[in-house]
């Protein structure tokens, strides 16, 4: 039992060592979300200015010719969304995890719960986020990536997103 114990500690002591080593040399260590996720959160969202509140992007694949689907984790904070917008080639979402809001125009609002997969057709008017007291975290893909562009539009109420 000792042994164990000892060699536990070691691995933590080990973990914890080498994470003041790297933030010692400057070296990025990235900030994980309270959320469990298969995919890694990562960085902040270079597209942040199209959304109210904090969310961070990690692209699993790239805008590219041979597979013609981008795909990103996106991890939102709670409150967390999208602006309004539209894909001309259409969005798929896949939830990972956490509560999430979804609305298309002239439409109720949704709520996302992990395992919900949600098909938006090119050009409907839209937006997505993270529930008001909840992480949300989910799989964007982008079918058609040839033709697909996304129109950011007006950032959503907070009327619109309470769904009042």
């Amino acid at each position: 039992m000792f042994f164990k114990k000892a060699i536990i500690t070691t691995t933590i002591l080990a973990a914890v060592v080498c994470g003041v080593n790297a933030a010692e040399k400057g070296e990025t260590i990235m900030k994980q979300s309270p959320i469990d996720t298969i995919f890694a959160q990562g960085e902040a969202n270079p597209y942040g200015e199209f959304f109210t509140g904090q969310t961070y992007l990690n692209r699993l694949n790239p805008k590219e010719e041979v597979w013609n689907l981008p795909i990103g984790n996106v991890t939102f904070e709670p409150g967390a969304r999208t602006n309004w917008h539209k894909h001309s080639g259409g969005q798929i979402l896949l939830v990972l995890n956490g509560e999430g809001r979804y609305k298309e125009d002239g439409k109720p609002v949704r709520v996302l719960k992990k395992g919900d997969i949600v098909t938006i057709p090119p050009e409907v008017k839209h937006w997505h986020g993270a529930a008001p007291d909840s992480w949300f975290v989910h799989i964007s893909l982008e079918p058609n990536a040839g033709i697909n562009r996304t129109t950011w539009l007006e950032p959503v109420t907070d009327k619109e997103y309470l769904g009042e």
